[in-house]
């Protein structure tokens, strides 16, 4: 599964379970290192997703940081690599 094709994913079953009530952009910008695929917010809180590819898709150093510096902000940041991760972040 390529990541642009999670991406679709995720996106639908963002809009599905939250419709109106959330806000998010996908980031496409190549040379912002580190910066997740999609952030958004939802009712006053903050979330990043870093899109994977289920197998040999490996998250880099600099976005690793950059998830754990969310977190550590208070944001919620998690790595997807399937249906299930977005059910868990959800």
């Amino acid at each position: 599964m390529r990541e642009a094709y999670l991406q679709g994913i995720v996106i639908s079953r963002l809009r599905k379970e939250f419709g109106s009530d959330i806000w998010f952009e996908k980031i496409s910008d190549r040379f912002k290192r580190g910066v997740p695929d999609i952030l958004g917010g939802y009712r006053g809180r903050f979330f990043a997703m870093e899109l994977k590819r289920p197998r040999g898709g490996r998250v880099a150093v600099v976005q690793s940081v950059t998830l754990g510096a969310i977190r550590d902000a208070g944001g919620l940041a998690v790595v997807i690599r399937g249906a299930e991760d977005i059910a868990a972040a959800i």
